[in-house]
């Protein structure tokens, strides 16, 4: 009796089984850079140590600190490759785009992948009631209708970020942002990534070039000047208004990172279609830790310049600062990192899910979202 399944089998085996030999060559080739850069950087530093009077303390320091920062990064190594297997599983079964694309930005073009040369990011991980953070997204239409937070015991994985980006192809920014862990409801398969409920930028371009790229809503905060001290530092969405939201950091590390894939979900325009978006990251003097003295200020829902204030930030009633405080912030946090130099790049969207073209414009809180 002909069966489909079976008949279908060899192939499927046979896609599959390359998908599987791709993600033990992308380990076998990220292992062996990784491995070759750090043996360079050994040499290097154990010849100059060698002549250099009383070096033998700084080669040991470097030699250790290289150690440890070779450890992290072979850690990744299976996520790294795990998550170029995903995104090639994905755009072979979606609606692939070309990974180099031109945007027109105010009659500006800006070509993706979009660079960032230079640049500082903290961020602190809570963990908060899940079905609080799904009613938090769902603020930002239709992103509570198409994803869904990943769930651990009833909890979520809620991210407060920071970046000072001072050379990108957006110009020189602040950042700060809210976050959560997602998955899209109709591929529940695909690789976890964050939906950004809330990100306030001071950079006029980057709110139009973030759009454009990637449908991400950035709000317009001109006045986030941070705070910079020895060992911390201090985000506000408004540095004039103590009534908004503010995340001080610690600024702490010594390790280093390379080509570390940060995944990021945003809907697609005219389409109730998930878009993928991949952040390759490089960073120096960087370091993570568990339960790290963070310190978080949220606002009263009531100041001129909270989230909830600015355009496009949903109003009053559905202020950001109550639904943080609602999942029980300030507390601290599960864990929180920093890297002092940060670079790597922004690649285009694909499409994880197949959308709904019936979905209107008016669902978007900035109205009509096509380019």
């Amino acid at each position: 009796m002909w069966n489909p399944l079976l008949d279908a089998l060899p192939a499927t085996m046979f896609r599959y089984s390359s998908d599987y030999a791709e993600f033990a060559a992308e380990s076998l080739r990220r292992s062996w850079h990784i491995g070759s850069r750090y043996a360079e950087r050994a040499l290097t530093t154990a010849a100059r140590a060698a002549l250099t009077p009383g070096g033998g303390e700084e080669l040991l320091s470097r030699f250790l600190t290289g150690c440890a920062s070779y450890m992290m990064e072979m850690a990744s190594v299976p996520c790294t490759a795990l998550e170029r297997t995903a995104e090639r599983i994905e755009r072979r079964a979606g609606i692939a785009e070309s990974s180099h694309e031109i945007c027109d930005v105010g009659g500006k073009p800006l070509m993706l992948p979009v660079r960032f040369a230079e640049a500082s990011q903290g961020w602190a991980v809570f963990a908060v009631d899940a079905a609080k953070a799904q009613k938090a997204l769902g603020t930002l239409p239709p992103y509570g209708e198409i994803f869904e937070v990943l769930q651990f015991s009833g909890q979520a994985l809620l991210v407060i970020y920071a970046v000072d980006f001072r050379r990108t192809d957006l110009g020189a920014y602040r950042e700060v942002g809210v976050e959560v862990w997602v998955r899209p409801k109709a591929n529940p398969s695909a690789f976890p990534g964050t939906a950004i409920i809330r990100m306030s930028v001071d950079g006029k371009f980057s709110v139009k070039g973030a759009h454009a790229a990637w449908n991400f809503i950035k709000l317009l905060a001109p006045r986030m000047q941070p705070t910079y001290r020895d060992e911390s530092v201090t985000f506000p969405v408004d540095h004039d208004d103590p009534n908004t939201l503010a995340i001080t950091l610690p600024r702490f590390g010594r390790f280093r990172s390379t080509g570390l894939p940060i995944r990021y979900y945003t809907v697609k325009p005219k389409e109730r279609a998930a878009w993928c978006i991949v952040f390759r990251r490089n960073a120096e003097h960087e370091g993570v830790q568990f339960g790290g003295d963070v310190a978080v200020r949220l606002g009263d829902g009531k100041g001129a310049n909270c989230f909830c204030a600015l355009e496009g930030g949903g109003g009053r009633e559905q202020c950001l600062c109550a639904a943080l405080r609602d999942m029980g912030l300030p507390k601290a946090p599960l864990a929180n990192g920093w890297a002092g130099n940060m670079t790597g790049h922004v690649e285009a969207p694909y499409t994880v899910t197949r959308g709904d073209v019936s979905a209107h414009p008016s669902d978007h809180p900035l109205g009509n979202t096509s380019r």
